[in-house]
């Protein structure tokens, strides 16, 4: 599995590296030499998928659960972007904060020691997660035409996750191994990755007001591969831009993390400053 993953990993890595030595063919002149600047502000609701494996403590087996089977509430999130560019190079931030949990009453939807729970036993349980997700890389520009605009960029991607499990259960333990009938573990992670992408926009419009942003990264370090996609529909207008779209950003961990994968799809809504 891991090889397969290292393959898919180099050769997006190389389809990146390819698009960086191909010379714009329609590279205009440099922008202006002042600085300009760019602020969002968005809002993204997605849906969460993976899976941690949560020891138990006292020599008991650990306890996998899949993070979409219980997750089902947003408890609190903050998210946005911050641009700064001069010339032909700039510097691009993306910062999200994630809260949230849910519970499960009477659920079979674990496996304690890699295996799945014996019908005459209930678990009740619930899940909370806090994640910090930061990506920042500096960027180039490297096509720049009437229609449509595209930078390079690299830089390096961090998660920190918090994840805490409390279960309580009701029924035979014998055969599951369980240190007590209830108990509480957490799971704590800090993934670093260096990542290299491109982003930029196209103008759909003669009058410039609708475009279509657009961004893809990919990269490997303590994860064995983090990537992520969006594109968006949005109006310009002169102080900014509002935009509607969809983003896909996707951890595969190492195997020697407690975490083991981990997903977020969904739809998100943008307003933008620019000056």
């Amino acid at each position: 599995m891991t090889s397969v993953r290292g393959i898919a990993c180099r050769t997006a890595l190389l389809c990146l590296a390819t698009a960086v030595l191909i010379p714009g063919a329609s590279l205009a002149a440099a922008p202006a030499n002042g600085w300009g600047w760019r602020v969002t502000i968005y809002g993204w609701l997605p849906s969460i998928d993976g899976s941690t494996q949560f020891p138990t403590g006292q020599g008991g087996p650990s306890i996998k659960v899949d993070a979409s089977s219980i997750i089902d509430n947003l408890k609190f999130t903050a998210m946005g972007t911050f641009e700064a560019r001069k010339g032909l190079g700039g510097l691009w931030t993306d910062v999200i904060y994630l809260n949230v949990g849910g519970s499960d009453s009477g659920s079979r939807k674990f496996t304690v020691g890699g295996n799945e729970i014996p019908a005459d036993l209930k678990v009740d349980a619930s899940l909370d997660i806090k994640s910090w997700l930061v990506t920042s890389a500096g960027t180039y520009l490297i096509s720049r035409t009437q229609w449509n605009e595209t930078e390079v960029l690299s830089g390096f991607r961090v998660v920190n996750m918090d994840q805490t499990l409390d279960w309580s259960a009701d029924g035979d333990l014998g055969p599951v191994g369980l240190p007590g009938r209830s108990g509480s573990a957490t799971v704590s992670e800090t993934i670093w990755d260096g990542i290299i992408g491109l982003k930029g926009i196209a103008t759909l419009s003669g009058n410039g007001h609708w475009i279509l942003p657009y961004y893809v990264d990919v990269g490997t370090g303590q994860s064995d591969l983090t990537w992520q996609a969006f594109a968006a529909i949005g109006y310009r207008f002169t102080w900014g831009a509002t935009t509607l779209g969809w983003r896909y950003l996707e951890y595969q961990f190492d195997s020697d993390s407690k975490l083991e994968d981990l997903s977020l799809n969904g739809p998100f809504i943008g307003l933008s400053f620019a000056w």
